[in-house]
């Protein structure tokens, strides 16, 4: 296991990074994010330049923190990130799989 993360806003984020990557559109800018600090650099690197086989284990589970604090919370968003966080790494030639619990 190389990463575990939170969940939406990381995904949000990779997603974001890997369509930039396969549109090409790759200069300085890209380059520095992807080598930023935060979860969803450290994953988009590890998608981009490590990874050939990609095993995603989701949780269906809401947080209840997100209940506590009255947020809009779907899991709904959560799989179509998964779905599109997917589709960008099949693009990029990656075998996928995904198993929900």
């Amino acid at each position: 296991m190389d990463l575990v993360t939170e969940g939406v806003l990381t995904l949000n984020r990779t997603v974001q990074l890997l369509n930039t990557y396969n549109a090409g559109k790759v200069d300085e800018s890209f380059f520095s994010q992807l080598y930023g600090k935060d979860g969803a650099a450290k994953l988009g690197r590890i998608l981009i330049e490590e990874c050939n086989h990609l095993n995603i284990f989701v949780g269906k589970a809401i947080n209840e923190t997100y209940q506590a604090a009255a947020l809009p919370f779907d899991l709904s968003i959560r799989q179509r990130l998964v779905e599109q966080l997917v589709n960008e790494c099949k693009k990029m030639g990656k075998t996928v799989t995904v198993k929900y619990y």
